[in-house]
């Protein structure tokens, strides 16, 4: 079924969808009066700009913003992150990233768009959307030490055979012990982009299709090239790393940092290793100093980025190059997304990251770490 949509709240990036103001700022398109105070453009993929075309890119957002008196945000942070206070249950955020579904751990519903739609919404200001399917998820029990939300978000993809998610609406009801925190939440809804769900969101009370136990989930890790190969990190033969990344939306909340701060403390990564560590935002990163954990960060030898989305997916902060290995807590793992097409990408979480840079390797740890 066909349902026609008005946004609560739209996103633009550096990242996916900029093109979007390519029609608008050269006239060929008018933006729709009404939404005008529903838009957000937000520059947080890569900054500041690594290259002569993002340079042009964020310009060009900078121009589409003042040229339609819309909100304008310059480096504070992701911008999922960045919007997620400004969304209530049941409002609707839309932008053509891959990450929408973040904005469900608050019971917001985010969906993406493509180019050709978001310009239909901003032109119309309304867009047809074709609605999914819905599967509902109860998750019980609680995460063991060691394990989060992104360990969960993987273990979901693992089970892709036993429980089929592609093009479907995921709602998740928290029936877990102790209530799991928002930013477990969020970790958990970025399941959505490896399941190939149309989107994930957290509902109070709702009948539940089938149940999850969360102390069943294991430390996990994405293969190389292909988020659909997880595996339990203890299962990893041992492997090389030439860097690491913590930050992004999985690794770079303050909750993460700590955690990464007690396994640093009084130690010293790998002297031939690279440890790069970002901040989901402005507040986390603030926090972060006022805590002390930059001053550990430095100790420990790694390196500290700005707020925003680091070396999830980039090509000029952190990358890595031929031959080289990266553990990371980013969102992506194919070939070439941070750094050489002949590099390689494993997704962990930030403790199992932060262990890699004093280790030197990823697997072959009883401890699932």
């Amino acid at each position: 079924m066909k349902k026609k949509l008005t946004p609560d709240l739209i996103m633009i990036t550096d990242g996916q969808g900029h093109h979007v103001a390519d029609a608008f700022l050269s006239g060929k398109k008018q933006l729709a009066s009404k939404l005008r105070d529903k838009i957000v453009v937000i520059l947080d993929h890569d900054i500041p700009a690594g290259s002569f075309e993002t340079a042009f890119i964020q310009k060009k957002l900078i121009d589409f913003a003042e040229k339609e008196g819309v909100e304008f945000q310059n480096a504070e942070g992701i911008g999922y992150v960045v919007l997620n206070n400004r969304l209530k249950p049941g409002n609707i955020f839309v932008s053509c990233g891959n990450h929408n579904a973040f904005v469900g751990a608050a019971g917001a519903l985010g969906i993406g768009l493509s180019e050709s739609e978001m310009e239909e919404l901003l032109e119309s200001g309304e867009i047809e959307i074709e609605m999914p399917e819905t599967v509902t998820i109860g998750l019980t029990g609680s995460l063991p030490v060691h394990v989060n939300g992104w360990d969960f978000a993987m273990y979901l993809i693992q089970l892709q055979k036993k429980l089929p998610l592609k093009g479907k609406l995921i709602r998740f009801v928290d029936k877990s012990e102790n209530g799991l925190s928002l930013d477990e939440r969020q970790r958990i809804c970025l399941a959505v982009y490896g399941c190939k769900a149309f989107s994930a969101v957290f509902k109070e009370f709702a009948s539940t299709d089938c149940d999850i136990y969360l102390n069943e989930v294991d430390g996990m890790i994405a293969i190389p090239d292909d988020q659909d190969i997880v595996k339990c990190r203890s299962a990893i033969e041992r492997t090389k790393v030439d860097a690491c990344f913590i930050g992004g939306c999985a690794g770079g909340h303050i909750s993460d940092l700590r955690k990464v701060a007690e396994i640093l403390k009084g130690k010293r990564i790998k002297r031939e290793l690279r440890l790069l560590i970002g901040f989901v935002d402005n507040e986390t990163y603030l926090t972060a100093a006022h805590e002390g954990l930059i001053e550990i960060f430095f100790d420990a030898g790694a390196q500290v980025t700005n707020p925003g989305c680091g070396s999830c997916k980039t090509t000029s902060i952190g990358v890595v190059g031929d031959g080289e290995v990266l553990a990371s807590t980013g969102c992506y793992n194919f070939a070439g997304c941070a750094g050489t097409a002949a590099s390689k990408v494993y997704l962990v979480n930030a403790e199992a990251a932060a262990q890699a840079a004093l280790d030197g390797y990823i697997g072959g740890r009883a401890d699932g770490i």
